[in-house]
């Protein structure tokens, strides 16, 4: 299942790439792919979820993946 989220950051800031990179880093997820837009100041990433034995039903929100993240990555 591909899912597609969008990281708002200012990408010429040194602090914020360093983010993006290690929330992308901790994600369990094959990247499709990462679009920068520095003019919008946002990251589109695209990835796919690994296979899991049981499957879902309903996919998770985007907001509640972009909070798993956000969580995972800030400890």
């Amino acid at each position: 299942q591909v899912q597609e989220i969008v990281i708002s950051a200012d990408m010429q800031c040194e602090k914020c790439r360093k983010r993006v990179a290690d929330i992308i880093t901790k994600m369990n997820a094959e990247t499709e792919s990462v679009e920068v837009n520095v003019l919008e100041k946002k990251v589109v990433l695209t990835f796919r979820l690994p296979t899991i034995g049981k499957v879902i039903s309903q996919p998770l929100p985007k907001v509640a993946i972009i909070k798993r993240i956000f969580r995972s990555s800030q400890s």
